[in-house]
């Protein structure tokens, strides 16, 4: 998780995870990394692949 923005929107998918019996564990990640989102990283990929 990147900022409280990720740990409500992971709380909410934690809570339904529960319900059904999947525990979920929330890693925080490092602060030099907070800025990098999943967007930006497949976007690098996929110029990377052409």
């Amino acid at each position: 998780m990147r900022n409280t923005t990720d740990l409500r929107a992971e709380y909410q998918l934690a809570a339904m995870n529960q319900s059904l019996g999947v525990p979920t564990v929330f890693l925080p990640a490092q602060p030099e990394l907070a800025v990098v989102s999943s967007t930006a990283v497949r976007a690098l990929a996929a110029w990377r692949a052409e």
